[in-house]
């Protein structure tokens, strides 16, 4: 996927202007050593917009932004 269509980048670039709303929760659900699973929380303005597991960190966010992007409307 061409990096300009990521769902982080597109979030990012509705942000532009705003301030930083984004913020963005991480949580690591594997055992220490052995971590296998990854949860992302995208906050807007203090909002949860998205959330998302997988078993890598970026693969989470970028399910997350993209949940983000279509409570904003912007599929």
């Amino acid at each position: 996927m061409p990096i300009e269509n990521r769902p982080t980048v597109r979030l990012n670039n509705c942000d532009q202007g705003h301030e930083s709303a984004i913020s963005w929760i991480e949580y690591d659900n594997g055992q220490p050593n052995a971590t296998d699973r990854w949860t992302l929380t995208c906050k807007i303005h203090g909002v949860i917009k998205g959330r998302a597991s997988a078993a890598r960190k970026a693969d989470a966010k970028e399910a997350a932004a993209r949940q983000a992007l279509q409570q904003l409307g912007q599929n």
